[in-house]
Order: structure tokens, then sequence, then C-alpha cells
């Protein structure tokens, strides 16, 4: 059993004009590419206002005290992309890894995962859905109907504990309309790629609204098997379905839902002898995962603030394997034929209380607090050629957290604020 306290003291935040444009500047210069989804004018009171919804304050983007980068739908919308790994790249201090089609091992200032093969299984950088922790499965974080992209680079203790060490990833989706509206495109690209995506909110007269999206995505890779004689070897094959619901049940009290459900089938045929995107592998492998996400939210306004409900089950099967000789039988005289794969059962459920104060004026105390239970089942099972029988793994980590923040005015200095939190953690 080890228990952890996790203190963190946020910098001085503001809302003066001249301070908050400078801080805005600055993660505009952090990122110069973001500069499409951010706004700012000191000569013009009419300015955009971007929330983060990944921090407990959810501030406007020039009001928090730590470096983030945005990154808007529209700017999603101008680049080619339909994952994670292809914005990735748009912030400053962040990397990526992949050893099949994907990259989905994410890095934050130099700390977080580089491979399945050496996966920790508590990921130092955290992968956050429409507040559903799923952490450790980045194969799944396709760009499906997305608002906006939140990477926010340092520790997140206090909101995340131990899963946001180096950073965390937060994917904001569309959530229903009060009238209809929706969104359709088709793309095509060289190497067979072929995308489709579409996406539809209404809201009934019962007052339930719904969102309903969809994607397809399929491209058959750069990579080239000259043995075989293929060119879909390291393909890519994902589909992913969502449905986001609301309402109202009282005028104070909403429920929210969703169910996000994705299948990715993609090759993994990267090892080249020549380093050309030219492979002899006689069996190519495959980087599976088939997940299913379902979420729920229980939100009720009070006099004093609100308080929230609010629990989350994944369930996923991946398989992730390649031909470990990288070649084929007859290819040398002193060759061994060998292919390694990873099969991992995952289930993680969460459940959370929390409770804010009213933000009604800025020069109160404001506050927030909640605890938190998690628990997740970890099956591995590795089928190695050479080894002399399958090894297998079952790790059940359960973590209880209780944390805090508190943000504070300074009398002395008018609009200027402190936050400091802390978060208490308990793992078996």
């Amino acid at each position: 059993m080890k228990y952890h306290a996790i203190a963190q003291a946020i910098l001085f935040s503001t809302t003066l004009t001249t301070v908050a444009t400078s801080a805005l500047a600055q993660n505009i210069a952090d990122d110069a590419n973001a500069s499409d989804a951010i706004y700012a004018s000191n000569a013009s009171t009419d300015v955009e206002v971007i929330n983060v919804f990944g921090d407990y304050s959810q501030l406007s983007l020039d009001q928090i005290a730590q470096s983030a980068t945005i990154i808007s739908a529209e700017a999603v919308q101008q680049r080619p992309v339909n994952h994670i790994d292809g914005l990735l790249n748009m912030a400053p201090n962040v990397n990526f890894t992949s050893g099949a089609s994907r990259g989905k091992y994410i890095q934050i200032r130099g700390i977080g995962e580089r491979s399945q093969f050496g996966e920790p299984l508590n990921p130092s950088v955290g992968l956050v859905l429409d507040g559903m922790d799923v952490s450790g499965l980045g194969g799944i974080a396709t760009l499906l109907d997305v608002a906006q992209v939140e990477i926010l680079r340092g520790p997140q203790a206090t909101v995340f504990g131990t899963s946001g060490l180096a950073g965390v990833v937060n994917i904001v989706s569309n959530g229903p309309t009060d009238t209809p509206s929706g969104t359709f495109s088709v793309k095509a690209a060289t190497q067979n790629t072929f995308a489709v995506n579409g996406a539809y909110g209404l809201r009934l007269d019962n007052g339930l609204g719904l969102r309903a999206a969809v994607a397809k995505n399929t491209s058959d890779g750069f990579v080239k098997n000259a043995h075989l004689g293929r060119d879909d070897t390291s393909n890519i094959d994902e589909t992913s379905l969502r449905l986001r619901g609301d309402l109202h049940l009282t005028d104070t009290l909403t429920l929210d839902a969703q169910v996000l459900h994705v299948n990715t089938q993609n090759g993994y045929d990267a090892f080249s002898l020549d380093n050309d995107n030219v492979t002899l592998s006689d069996e190519p492998g495959v980087d599976d995962t088939e997940a299913t996400v379902v979420g729920f939210g229980l939100t009720q306004d009070t006099d004093w603030g609100q308080w929230r409900v609010q629990g989350s089950a994944t369930r996923s099967d991946s398989t992730y394997g390649y031909d470990e000789d990288w070649t084929f039988v007859g290819f040398h005289p002193w060759e061994y034929s060998s292919t390694d794969y990873y099969l991992r059962e995952r289930d993680t459920d969460t459940l959370e209380f929390q409770a804010r104060s009213s933000d009604s004026t800025a020069a109160s105390i404001q506050w927030v607090g909640g605890v938190l239970h998690k628990q997740s089942t970890d099956h591995l099972v590795r089928e190695y050629t050479y080894a002399d029988a399958d090894f297998a793994s079952q790790y059940d980590p359960t973590s209880t957290a209780i944390y805090g923040q508190v943000t504070l005015p300074l009398a002395v200095l008018p609009n200027v604020s402190m936050e400091a939190g802390l978060r208490v953690e308990q793992h078996d």
C-alpha cells in the first residue's frame, strides 16, 4: 500500500488586460501554429474567450498560470489529420513515438511512454476524453467531432494525480446543440488514403439533447513489403463511433452521458534493413485495439455552487506484435524466424464526486474539492517464439484520492489571485 501526498501551488493568475495579453502572447509564441485558434487585441473589447477544461479553475487561456497549447476545431479541420498524432507537433516540448502506423506514445518535456514493450501501467502523460481517463490507450485518440484539444505541459498533480506527472492531453468533443447542426467531410490522398467523418446534433421536444458522430479512416501507409509484394502491411483502418446526450431533469439538475467505441486494425511492419520504408518481413505484425468507453455525469446547481457525480467504464482489448526477425526464411544462412506479440485486456472503472463554489464574483474566494475512486485490471499475455511458454501477468491497481483547490484573490493587488491545491492518493 502506498500513500502519495501531492501539493501544487500555482503561480499568480490575473485578469488585468495588459498582463493577460502578455500571457496569451507567450502561449502563441510557444506554438505559432495555434495562432489560428487564438485571438487577442489590446485595442478591442470583443475578445474571443477560450476556456481550458482540463484545469479545475476552468479559466480562459489568457488567465491560466501554466504552459498550455489549445488547438481549436478550426485548426484541426485545416490540417489533414484524423488522429492525435497529427496534432502533437503543434505544441512545443511535446514528442511522440510509434512502432506501428500510429504514434500513440506521448512524451512531454522528455517524460512519458516510449513503446508498448516498456510501457508503464501508470502513464506519466495523461490522456482524457471528455472527462474520461483513458491514459495508456493512445491508439483510440481519433479526432472524432472534436471541439478543442488541450495540451497541458508540466505536472498536473492536483487534477490528475500520478497520471499527470509530465502533463495531460485533454480532448473535448462537441456536445448536443439546441438547434439542429452537423458536419460532414470526405478526404482522399495518396497511398489509398480515404477518410469520411460525419456528426449531427439536435434537441428533441422533451428537452433531450443528442449528438452522434462517426468516422472511418483507411490508408495503405508508407511502407512497401518487397518480399510479399504488398504496400499495405503498415496500413491504417480505424472506425470511431460516439453518441452523446444530455437532459435537464429539473431547472437545476442535469444528466449527461456518452458512449464511445473505437476499433483500430492497423498494421505493424516498420523495420527495414536499409531504413528506407521497404521491408522484407514474411510475417507482418498488427496494432489492433477495440475499446468501448461509457461515461455519465449528474450535475446539480445550488445557491452555494455546484456538485457533480461522474463515472466512466473502459473496456479494451489490444494486440500489438511484429516480425521480430525482420526478414523471411531463406534470406541468410544464419537466419532465424520469430514473432513477438503482446495481448492486453484492460478494464478501468472510475467514480468521482466533486463540489465547487459559485463563481458569481471574481473578488470572492473560489474553491473546488472532491473524492475519486479508480480501479483497473490489466491482463497481459506475451507470445514470443523463443520463450519456453507464453508469459502471462495480472495487474490490478486500485486508487482513492481526495483533492482540493482554493483560489485566493489578493487584496493588495487588485484583479490578481493565487491558487493552491492538494491531492492525497492511496494506491493498492
